[in-house]
C-alpha cells in the first residue's frame, strides 16, 4: 500500500479487469479503496476496459449498492475505437476536490 493522498493520477490497464472477472466484490472493493485512499483530492483514476459502460460504471461507483459513492469520485466513461476497430472504454474517475 501507499501513503494516503500520494498520487495525482493512477492508471489501470488490466488489473481491475482481472479481479472483476471472478465476481470477487470483496477484492474489487479492496483494490478500489486502495486506489481512492492513495489518490489526492481532485486526482484522477483512469481505467481502460473492454467492459461496457453500463456494467463497469456501476462497479467503479461501488461494487455493491450499499457502497455506492464510497470512493469519493465521479465516473465518466469515454468510449473509444482503436485503429484496429476494437472498441474499449476509458473510465475517468475524478475524485472530489475536497473531503466532505
Amino acid at each position: 500500500t501507499f501513503p494516503k493522498e500520494t498520487f495525482d493520477v493512477i492508471f489501470d490497464k488490466g488489473t481491475l479487469e482481472s479481479i472483476a472477472v471472478g465476481n470477487s466484490y470483496r477484492n474489487v472493493h479492496r483494490m478500489l479503496m486502495g486506489v481512492s485512499n492513495s489518490l489526492k483530492w481532485g486526482g484522477l483514476f483512469l481505467s481502460i476496459s473492454f467492459a461496457l459502460p453500463d456494467q463497469r460504471t456501476a462497479l467503479l461507483s461501488g461494487p455493491l449498492p450499499q457502497l455506492r459513492g464510497i470512493y469519493n469520485w465521479s465516473v465518466y466513461p469515454q468510449e473509444l475505437v482503436g485503429s484496429n476497430g476494437i472498441q474499449f472504454t476509458v473510465y475517468v474517475c475524478r475524485k472530489k476536490a475536497t473531503p466532505e
